[in-house]
């Protein structure tokens, strides 16, 4: 019905959800104060922000013209030519490898407890004899697949499964574990070609494309938005 206002009845499940979430943006903000970003922000940081402190030096200088002329586009291009971020914590990625561990590891309890649960009353995260909100549904197929999905990251973040990289051949990838035990500095023209990724390659099990496709099937074109809902 138009306008009803929509009623959500949080219970531990729902607790264990948020808990993850916590994890999940702790563990991106670790990641980005590994980094020092402000060459990135001396090139462009007046395109996001009306009033950056410091100014970048091209914005104290340049005439103000309209914010899609080309000058705002080569700011951003500046940003990219300048995205080699030096590491100034060591254990940023560290930590984020754990926080995306304590996201995997609450999004188990959470599907754990939806499971159990024998109710069906206003629902944020439904098992499959449940209703969400505005009449989602969750199948226990969908749930099973989650839980695959789930340890296929963990193994990722564990380095027992290995990235593609498409400037690598078959057989090679990227150790996730190696990755974040040893960062390097963060030079995007370096990650996109693959030379910045050669100290961590090995030879074993992939987590490539062949195996996502096979996860994601349960889902369908739904996969982004049920992983953003459900963690």
């Amino acid at each position: 019905m138009a306008g009803q206002d929509l009623v959500i009845r949080f219970d531990s499940a729902d607790a264990a959800w948020l808990k993850g979430y916590t994890h999940f943006l702790s563990g991106v903000l670790d990641i980005l104060m590994a980094y020092d970003w402000m060459p990135v922000w001396n090139q462009c940081a007046h395109l996001v922000f009306s009033n950056p402190k410091p100014i970048p030096p091209i914005a104290q200088h340049a005439a103000i013209g309209n914010r899609r002329d080309m000058g705002q586009w080569l700011d951003f291009i500046a940003a990219l030519h300048d995205m080699r971020l030096e590491l100034i914590q060591k254990d940023g990625l560290r930590r984020a490898r754990d926080e995306f561990r304590g996201m995997i590891s609450s999004s188990r309890v959470c599907w754990q407890r939806v499971l159990a649960e024998t109710d069906d009353e206003h629902e944020w995260l439904p098992g499959p004899t449940q209703t969400g909100p505005g009449g989602a549904k969750i199948t226990a197929q969908q749930i099973e697949g989650w839980q695959l999905v789930l340890n296929e990251l963990e193994s990722i973040l564990q380095g027992q499964k290995l990235l593609p990289h498409w400037r690598i051949k078959a057989g090679e990838g990227i150790n996730v574990e190696k990755f974040v035990n040893s960062p390097p500095r963060l030079d995007m023209v370096l990650l996109i070609q693959g030379s910045a990724f050669i100290p961590y390659l090995e030879e074993g099990p992939m987590s490539d494309r062949d195996t996502w496709q096979r996860l994601i099937q349960p889902f369908g074109p739904g996969f982004p938005m049920f992983a953003l809902w459900s963690n």
